[in-house]
């Protein structure tokens, strides 16, 4: 399931858990379809490759704070690198 949130597309995959010997389907299971799984994984690059895309273009088109030495600009470039490792602010 696909829902919209500020204009992108986010997936919602359907979420699964072990109760004995039956699978059933509950919102915080632990386990997701491979088929799922597969999609999240291909959107999560399709989105990260958008994000270096958007950051080399900010770089590549400089600030005038910066006149293109870039470094008013690297508290931004650490925080994208930490989100691409999954780190969280």
């Amino acid at each position: 399931m696909a829902s919209r949130q500020g204009g992108a597309v986010v997936s919602e995959p359907k979420r699964y858990e072990a109760m004995g010997p039956e699978v059933i389907a509950t919102p915080t299971g632990e386990y997701v379809r491979y088929e799922d799984y597969t999609r999240l994984k291909a959107e999560v690059e399709r989105l990260t490759k958008a994000g270096d895309l958007m950051w080399n273009a900010l770089l590549c088109s400089g600030c005038s704070e910066c006149m293109g030495m870039y470094d008013c600009h690297e508290d931004g470039m650490k925080a994208w690198e930490d989100a691409k490792e999954g780190k969280q602010p």
